[in-house]
């Protein structure tokens, strides 16, 4: 990673780790979430689509065994 932020292009590493702490609250937010109340806070946030994706990709990469998770 080397000191890179996500302001400064940092990739999805970077973005993980800057919302890590955030993990929790973000899933409390998206139980109750609509469509439209996804699409108006990604349009809000900067980075909130980006995130969503990401932890969709490691969602779908842990349930297909591609992603190894420790036992």
């Amino acid at each position: 990673m080397s000191g890179t932020s996500l302001a400064q292009g940092g990739g999805d590493e970077v973005l993980l780790l800057s919302l890590a702490a955030s993990m929790g609250t973000f899933k409390q937010l998206l139980d109750p979430c609509t469509g439209a109340d996804m699409d108006a806070l990604c349009e809000r946030y900067d980075s909130f689509y980006r995130f969503a994706q990401l932890l969709e990709r490691l969602a779908e990469g842990i349930a297909d065994g591609s992603i190894p998770v420790p036992e």
